[in-house]
């Protein structure tokens, strides 16, 4: 029974799409997948920038260019504003940053760079503004 009832809520979910056309099944995956997308980007960002000494402007350049970039994934693949997007954007983006200093530090054998700090809050920032304020207009 408990099956059935399940098929009844998915059939009735295909059935009744949101104000977007979008039905709300339609609407869960793709914020599962665009997670999903983030995660990927913000770990292959993490290499990519770690392979620069985060020194002077590049941790701000750096975290404003990866924060921008999950906040506008977020908006434009996922369709997703508000504060919960851009909560997890913004973890994306400091997890990145972060890791983007471990990988300039050789993993722990040379000292860590303090613009990974930097880089990490700039990138949070970015990213929780762009899509949190997507939602207010």
């Amino acid at each position: 029974m408990p099956s059935r009832l399940r098929d009844v809520d998915l059939e009735n979910s295909l059935a009744n799409p949101n104000s977007s056309g979008e039905t709300p099944y339609a609407e869960k995956v793709r914020r599962i997948l665009v997670v999903l997308l983030g995660s990927a980007v913000a770990a292959l960002s993490s290499v990519i920038v770690g392979e620069y000494e985060l020194v002077g402007a590049t941790p701000y350049l750096a975290g404003a260019i990866l924060g921008g970039l999950l906040g506008e994934l977020f908006l434009g693949l996922g369709r997703w504003r508000g504060v919960v997007p851009g909560a997890i954007a913004a973890v994306l983006a400091a997890g990145s940053m972060y890791w983007s200093g471990r990988v300039n530090s050789n993993f722990g054998i040379d000292p860590y760079p303090a613009g990974a700090y930097i880089g990490a809050g700039v990138a949070s920032l970015v990213a929780l503004v762009r899509v949190w304020r997507a939602s207010r207009h």
